[in-house]
């Protein structure tokens, strides 16, 4: 526990290098079966330091551990889709910001999908996302500027 302490910590305080460390110390010590919450979040929270750091594929593997253990979790299928869509891995982004929608139908999780949807040049769809994130949240500017994209780039029929 005291390294899995140490790593969040760390990470509050953007020494990320310290805390992928110690979330992987964490790792070694944690009883996978009677310390099952603990092993997710130290996965989940060494997939987000392994993204900060821009190593995705440990970062997909890490988030894809997390998914597995509880795929009930929109964050780890939020975050597996950004560290996808970080490494251009468009379909599987999609998929799994789709999952994160199923679970918790938020305005984050509608905006993440929409900027996936736009990367991917399904402007309708990405149009339909940000409407919904909208409608969740009609406060958050970016949303807004994320749909004009969309329109600055819609070709009529």
């Amino acid at each position: 526990m005291y390294h899995y302490n140490l790593g969040l910590v760390n990470s509050r305080l953007d020494y990320v290098d310290i805390s992928i460390k110690s979330y992987l110390k964490a790792l070694e010590h944690l009883d996978q079966s009677s310390q099952m919450d603990y092993v997710y979040q130290a996965k989940f929270n060494l997939g987000i330091c392994y993204r900060r750091k821009r190593m995705l594929s440990e970062s997909i593997e890490c988030l894809k551990a997390a998914t597995g253990m509880k795929p009930d979790k929109a964050s780890a299928h939020n975050n597996l889709a950004l560290s996808y869509f970080e490494n251009e891995f468009f379909d599987e982004a999609l998929t799994h910001y789709t999952k994160a929608i199923g679970i918790d139908p938020s305005s984050v999780h509608y905006n993440n999908r929409g900027l996936a949807n736009y990367h991917f040049d399904k402007l309708e769809d990405a149009k339909n996302d940000f409407d919904m994130a909208i409608e969740k949240d009609p406060s958050d500017a970016t949303i807004y500027f994320n749909r004009g994209n969309v329109f600055l780039n819609w070709k009529p029929d």
